[in-house]
């Protein structure tokens, strides 16, 4: 603590929102297209591989995160409520609607009440 390189941006995060903060860096073997050897075995770093290497942080973090600071199950509000991932269009474009029509509603109330 308070010895970190804040030229570092995970570590000036953290140091600023004292939170858990990480850099995750893309391979850089993978993702060159002038490595040959990657493109002509499907290797590049691209959408899947990028995906699941994104999960595999979240899925780490998700274990790792709550027992940081001794607390068990962390209490979170209503509106930090887990909201499992989908991949269905139709129910991502619900989700966000109804957080538009939400926020709609606490602009009107504050224009309202001024």
């Amino acid at each position: 603590p308070l010895k970190a390189n804040l030229a570092i941006c995970s570590n000036q995060v953290a140091a600023r929102f004292d939170c858990l903060a990480v850099t995750l860096e893309m391979p850089f073997k993978g993702s060159n297209p002038s490595n040959l050897a990657a493109l002509s075995s499907g290797g590049t770093f691209q959408g899947p591989r990028a995906a699941a290497l994104g999960a595999s942080l979240l899925d780490a973090l998700s274990h790792v995160g709550p027992s940081l600071r001794g607390v068990a199950e962390p209490a979170f509000g209503e509106a930090d409520a887990y909201v499992v991932p989908v991949e269905d269009a139709a129910v991502v474009a619900a989700f966000v609607e109804a957080q538009e029509a939400a926020l709609e509603k606490e602009r009107q109330a504050a224009a309202d009440a001024a």
